[in-house]
């Protein structure tokens, strides 16, 4: 392709999402670059930049020098990482720039962004959900735990945390939450109680996210990625108990996860982008718990190196109403994703070299740059940040053959205080 008509894409976030986007569009033929503001220290490869500069991002001048700098840049697409610049209205700040933008309105960003919003939606238009109530003020919210049931395990917490969470209730893993807390509508100040019934035994941990692809119209589901969570934390309280797997079983259901809440969603809430569905399988069937105007980090890193289509090409005909253009195509072969953790700061990072060629693919997801002393815009090396650091992704042909590659690269993996599950793809 001629390197005038190649793409300039800018992605918005910093972590190991935006990360693995930026890694698989810098890899296509028709992506001249790729920048990720304000990305982080790790985010390196050919075609493939970051500007370390929050400042860019400030909203206090209506985001002015972000697309003063980015005309500059002539970047074609824009792909928002974080829902809060969304929401923000960067997204029309840009279009009316004449610059694609490959993401939600402020108006459909709604749903993904607050839980109460998200739990309206879900009932006006009767997409099968959790039971809920939305309250306007703490005492009367309390009031409704004295009816229920005897054998319904909850906790209570508050909004902030994420509906997803697995929860280690009374020493027990529980899919059966309770949530309370204060969160903003258009309308006010509501708290929002949610209450997941606990599912069938066989379904007692089958639990998904969906990822889907949208032109506001016509919608590509990808498959249900299947999540391994918490479970050291669980041996922790239950010792070894085997691991704790989210998303057997869901690919039975897949047609009625399309027709019951992900084509009402996408026909009553008009959506240009990714959007991400929390969903549970319990004893009534499958139940949206949540929405994501992205993909999760781990669904990101697991996902796209499978696809064999252009994600570049993907976005823009979704961007011109053309998603009935795209012939989805994926690699038949299967992935496995492991994310390190580090429960200390400030220690070096040694990252090996892949074992062969597109085998192992590493993600940085929480890292601190260390700046070479005569350049400090330059980074010499990577120290640890608490919490997420790294995810480690292999590609093979069978579960069994991408679980030994993925653990082959971690066990390579080198720093204090690192801390990953043990048992990622092997149930």
């Amino acid at each position: 392709m001629d390197e005038e008509k190649k793409l300039g894409i800018l992605i918005q976030g910093c972590g190991a999402r935006k990360h693995s986007l930026a890694l698989r569009l810098s890899r296509e033929d028709a992506v001249a670059k790729v920048v990720v503001v304000p990305g982080n220290a790790g985010i390196k490869g050919p075609k493939l930049l970051k500007v370390l500069d929050e400042k860019l991002l400030d909203p206090a001048n209506g985001f002015k020098d972000l697309l003063s700098w980015a005309t500059n840049m002539k970047f074609g697409l824009v792909i928002p990482g974080d829902q809060k610049y969304v929401l923000d209205r960067l997204g029309e700040l840009f279009i009316k720039a004449g610059i694609q933008w490959f993401g939600p309105s402020r108006k459909a960003a709604t749903i993904a962004s607050c839980p109460i919003e998200a739990n309206l939606f879900m009932q006006k238009y009767n997409i099968p959900t959790a039971e809920c109530g939305i309250y306007t003020d703490y005492g009367s919210s309390q009031l409704c735990l004295n009816d229920l049931p005897e054998n319904l395990e909850y906790a209570d917490c508050n909004i902030e945390r994420s509906l997803r969470d697995d929860m280690i209730i009374n020493g027990l893993p529980s899919m059966a939450i309770t949530m309370t807390g204060l969160s903003k509508t258009t309308s006010g100040e509501s708290y929002l109680k949610e209450i997941c019934v606990p599912p069938t035994k066989r379904a007692a941990h089958e639990f998904a996210r969906k990822i889907l692809v949208t032109d506001g119209s016509i919608f590509y589901s990808f498959r249900p990625v299947i999540t391994f969570n918490r479970n050291l934390e669980c041996s922790s309280v239950l010792g070894d108990q085997g691991c704790v797997t989210w998303g057997q079983g869901l690919d039975e259901f897949q047609k009625e996860i399309d027709f019951k809440i992900l084509r009402p969603t996408v026909d009553d809430m008009p959506y240009i982008g990714f959007l991400s569905t929390d969903i549970v399988l319990t004893k009534n069937g499958p139940r949206a718990l949540g929405y994501s105007a992205h993909f999760s980090s781990a669904a990101a890193q697991a996902v796209l190196p499978l696809l064999d289509t252009s994600l570049a090409s993907t976005m823009k005909a979704c961007i011109d109403g053309r998603q009935s253009d795209i012939a989805w195509k994926w690699v038949a072969k299967t992935s496995v994703m492991v994310s390190i953790s580090a429960t200390t700061e400030g220690e070096e990072i040694r990252v090996p070299k892949p074992l062969k060629a597109n085998h192992g693919v590493y993600y940085e997801q929480n890292v601190i740059g260390v700046p070479r002393p005569n350049n400090p815009t330059k980074i010499m090396g990577l120290k640890t940040s608490p919490g997420g650091v790294l995810g480690v992704c292999a590609v093979a042909e069978t579960m069994e053959q991408a679980h030994a590659a993925a653990y082959e690269l971690v066990e390579q993996m080198d720093f204090a205080g690192i801390v990953y599950e043990s048992d990622v793809g092997n149930w």
